[in-house]
């Protein structure tokens, strides 16, 4: 559900409002202007329609955009809210996402801070008194910016590091399997044992998204996500793990921009090599990632030879249905990240974790126990 507030405020001739489905092309092309750098640069996009992808980051969704004296679109910002388990309890948690701002205007300070004034009007009364959000670990500039308690801005506090794995579909890999368990594809037949395999194991972790079955059935909650994706690990026909293999490149991408000189002349060997380097494939540019996500991880008791049996056969179809890749993501808490990183460690992405407080939750963070964390990348 997108819900588009009253909320309109001026900096410097720049307007801030409610965004609507008029500004599909304006907030797709902020994405497709927004690089990321690196060995191989990439750009977050959103086609054919930038609103495909809200509806499964939240059941409750704001979006503000900030437009010149023109209406161009030259920022926006978000924020989603669903259920997760916090301290192993049902609660609606915010987070802050899709926040951008064009090339020409990131030097503008009061942009930054109008915004933040916009978005949190944005709060209200809506669940927890404090947001979450992620910073990747290499951004010096947001992690300086948003970290030095600048008057104005909304406390932002580390919580956990995630690690996001990029498990390639090709290439051995030395599983220790389980020799007990069957791995059997899911069905509709199947969700509520699903259902049931997540709350019991994600109400464990702190930030876990809750799933039910109505949930994994909604075809906007979980687009491009089917029974069948789901694979469930079985002893004695009881499920006792399950994953997802969720394709997500029908609505979101990660396109390749470029590529640094060394990888650029090196990328045709690495790709007729990659089954024996076990790297993903490196698309022209210009062209999308061939990945999926590993999501709805939920393994009882956190058994590694369970999960990985689970990820051997996820690799297997992955390949069978032309992916390159697989993104997996779980937090340096997580007591399964050690085993899957010391077989698909080569490539890693680092985000980091935050509350976002705008001065009404301190009482509430002190108050979460100790449990690990866990979020969903795939929805984030």
């Amino acid at each position: 559900m997108l819900i588009a507030p009253d909320t309109q405020s001026l900096a410097g001739g720049i307007a801030f409002r409610a965004a609507t489905r008029a500004d599909d092309a304006g907030l797709r092309n902020l994405l497709r202007e927004n690089e990321i750098p690196g060995a191989v640069s990439v750009t977050l996009e959103r086609e054919p329609s930038f609103f495909h992808a809200t509806e499964i980051e939240g059941d409750r969704h704001q979006l503000l955009v900030a437009c010149d004296v023109n209406g161009e679109i030259i920022a926006s910002g978000a924020r989603a809210s669903r259920v997760l388990f916090v301290n192993g309890q049902e609660q609606r948690v915010g987070y802050l996402g899709q926040l951008r701002i064009a090339r020409a205007h990131r030097k503008r300070r009061g942009l930054l801070f109008e915004g933040y004034a916009a978005l949190r009007q944005l709060r209200g009364d809506d669940g927890m008194p404090f947001d979450i959000t992620s910073i990747m670990a290499d951004n010096d500039v947001a992690m300086r910016l948003l970290t030095r308690g600048l008057r104005g801005l909304p406390r932002y506090a580390p919580i956990a590091r995630v690690v996001t794995l990029v498990i390639p579909t090709r290439g051995r890999a030395k599983v220790e399997a389980a020799r007990d368990i069957e791995i059997v594809p899911g069905s509709t037949e199947s969700l509520p044992e699903i259902a049931d395999c997540l709350q019991r194991n994600l109400r464990r972790f702190q930030f876990a998204p809750r799933w039910t079955s109505e949930d994994l059935r909604d075809p906007a909650r979980c687009r491009g996500l089917i029974p069948g994706d789901f694979l469930l690990a079985q002893r004695g026909g009881q499920v006792v793990g399950c994953v997802a293999i969720w394709n997500q490149r029908a609505f979101k991408q990660v396109v390749v921009r470029g590529y640094s000189p060394w990888v650029r002349r090196l990328r045709p060997f690495l790709n007729a090599a990659s089954p024996w380097l076990s790297v993903p494939h490196l698309p022209a540019p210009g062209m999308s990632l061939e990945h999926a996500f590993l999501s709805h991880v939920a393994i009882d008791g956190d058994d590694g030879r369970i999960f990985h049996s689970l990820v051997a056969r996820a690799r297997e179809t992955a390949h069978m249905r032309g992916l390159s890749a697989l993104l997996c993501g779980l937090t340096e808490g997580n007591p399964m990240l050690a085993g899957l990183r010391a077989l698909f460690g080569k490539h890693a992405l680092t985000n980091v974790l935050h509350s976002v407080d705008w001065g009404e939750g301190q009482a509430a963070l002190a108050a979460l126990d100790s449990r690990p964390v866990h979020v969903e990348v795939a929805v984030l």
